[in-house]
């Protein structure tokens, strides 16, 4: 590994610019200490932030931007599972069930510590919703809770399984209501909406040589109009997950290369019947995570991982699976791009990129080796993807420390690659903090050991930030991301995609209780307070979007979860009430 340590040594000397302007851009870490009173950054400093937004021209009063984009809030996901799926979507719901049904006992304690710490109330609040105090953990359950989070250590695994053993055959049932959801959006006084397109609804059997579903189609432009109908830009994503099952059974999917043309098929109807509405592509969403979770921890479709690991998978290499699959989607969407603009765009004179998970990492401490833990995690996480799209190759740690198992682009491919995006949407939920692990030539490969890093959400002691389900809330990481892509990435057109937290779904709860999200207006608040502060500092943040507008089917978690600012009552029609944080939402706008 020496030869490999010098050439990461090397490196760092060449992005010395970066790095400074990345520390520059950073506070001094400070635990995050979550108390009972007013929250320092509060109406005191909520108000002014709301003329200055007006004064400094960033948003006018309809939350839009002065640039000529819309600033949209709120996606669903939930428009991808509804009613009516045809056989194959069928199969590939099959897909989720397979294997074991068994639970974890430590998850059991975890789903009942988070509906205990759900029951015994809401965060303390002071005065109106603007001044909610930051979330707290119930004393008993709070280690429990931290171990359980996604960047905690002690994760357990538990591959192709869905928690409830829910499907999405129905969902929300958003096939039927959509008109009901539009206008759910349009009162909020929002400006657009967010939703995939589904892969099987449209090409039942996965390519066009197995015809196309005209119902399907049908279905979307309803949904295209209706938005456009009340005022609300339609922001698609092309896939989000949903892989025909026939495809996978057919030649692997995204483990071959022939994934790229039938998915150019794919965008190219999409292209062909939406286009003339639709002004803002997405070709792929979160490839890091369809990359990893799907192929190197098992977790999610098709559940595929080294056996014998913790993901318990019955197939899969965890140390090369996932760099082939995050390859060939960087290939397709290159394919799709290069389609759109040379044969759509000019007509159609709408916008195409991607979206991207993102994660921000503090150091553990302040020594030189946790500052390189924090350039390798978000090498291997925002780089992998945002590198090739800038650059046209994968960072120089990937390289150095994957190895041939990292798959090369040609010189044709890399040009393809390179710029293929008019915007990038950015995903981002929480951080952590990280340090270096140690190099062991004995280790086992795999991709959640390449980076040499490990991270945890607790130093000394102490979270980084309040933990909730998933995740820890940590606002200013929002702002750090987006300030680290400006610097690195040469400041690109950016739409926040996705921002939101979840709350054990508890039947417990009544409708009244249930309705109560102050944590969730917590998050909210918070983390528009660090986007200005991005916008503030130059970054070119066109519009945001809060995850989500419904409860709605979270994959492995079915609905044991709720991230939606409106409750779905899952046992009385599917019934749509809002929640606390949608009038938080409204009132928002209505000020800005």
């Amino acid at each position: 590994m020496e030869p490999a340590k010098a050439a990461l040594d090397e490196e760092r000397g060449k992005r010395q610019d970066v790095e400074k302007a990345t520390q520059v851009a950073n506070e001094k870490i400070h635990p995050v200490v979550v108390e009972n009173h007013r929250d320092a950054e509060s109406s005191r400093e909520w108000n002014p932030l709301r003329r200055s937004w007006k004064k400094n021209g960033v948003f006018s009063p309809s939350l839009k931007f002065i640039g000529g984009e819309e600033t949209i809030i709120l996606q669903n996901r939930h428009v991808e599972y509804a009613k009516n799926w045809h056989d194959m979507s069928a199969r590939e719901v099959e897909n989720w069930h397979r294997g074991s049904a068994k639970i974890i006992d430590k998850e059991k304690e975890v789903a009942s510590c988070a509906v205990m710490a759900q029951a015994s109330g809401p965060p303390t609040a002071t005065g109106t919703i603007d001044t909610v105090a930051a979330p707290q953990s119930t004393a008993n359950c709070e280690q429990l809770l931290l171990e359980s989070s996604p960047v905690a250590p002690g994760q357990q695994i538990i591959a192709n399984k869905i928690a409830d053993r829910s499907n999405g055959d129905t969902a929300l049932d958003s096939y039927n209501r959509y008109k009901e959801d539009v206008k759910i959006v349009k009162e909020l006084g929002l400006d657009a909406y967010r939703f995939s397109i589904s892969w099987p609804r449209i090409l039942p059997n996965g390519s066009l040589s197995g015809g196309v579903n005209n119902e399907g189609v049908k279905y979307y432009n309803n949904l295209i109009n209706e938005l456009i109908s009340n005022g609300l830009k339609p922001f698609v994503t092309i896939f989000h997950w949903d892989l025909p099952q026939s495809l996978e059974d057919q030649y692997g999917g995204f483990l071959n290369s022939h994934i790229i043309n039938d998915y150019l098929d794919f965008a190219e109807v999409c292209f062909k019947e939406f286009g003339d509405r639709v002004k803002h592509w997405i070709t792929f969403n979160e490839p890091l995570i369809f990359s990893t979770m799907g192929y190197a921890s098992g977790t999610l479709a098709p559940g595929r991982c080294t056996p014998g690991t913790v993901g318990n998978c019955p197939i899969g290499d965890s140390s090369r699976e996932p760099y082939i699959v995050g390859h060939n989607i960087l290939l397709a969407h290159a394919a799709a791009v290069k389609l759109y603009r040379n044969k759509y765009q000019g007509s159609q004179m709408g916008k195409i990129g991607i979206t991207l998970a993102t994660q921000w990492y503090e150091p553990m401490y302040g020594t030189k080796s946790n500052y390189d833990a924090v350039e390798r995690a978000l090498d291997f996480s925002y780089g992998w993807f945002m590198d090739p799209l800038t650059q046209g190759d994968y960072p120089f740690s990937m390289r150095a420390l994957v190895g041939d198992r990292l798959p090369k682009f040609t010189k044709e491919q890399s040009a393809l690659v390179k710029g293929s995006f008019d915007f990038v949407g950015l995903n981002y939920y929480t951080a952590s903090y990280v340090y270096s692990a140690p190099i062991s030539n004995g280790a086992t490969k795999n991709y959640y050991a390449d980076s040499y890093t490990n991270t945890t959400g607790v130093r000394d002691g102490i979270p980084i930030g309040p933990a909730v389900i998933w995740l820890f809330i940590y606002p200013k990481g929002i702002r750090d991301i987006l300030l680290y892509t400006k610097t690195k990435y040469n400041n690109p057109v950016i739409y926040i995609t996705e921002n939101g937290v979840a709350e054990a779904n508890n039947e417990t709860l009544s409708l009244q209780e249930a309705l109560k999200d102050d944590t969730r207006i917590y998050y909210y608040r918070k983390h528009l307070l660090y986007v200005q502060k991005a916008i503030r500092g130059g970054v070119d943040v066109r519009g945001y979007f809060a995850w989500t507008l419904l409860d709605d089917f979270e994959w492995n978690s079915g609905y044991t979860i709720r991230f939606g600012i409106h409750y779905v009552d899952y046992k009385d029609g599917l019934k749509r009430y809002p929640k606390k944080s949608a009038y938080w939402f409204r009132k928002f706008l209505k000020r800005t």
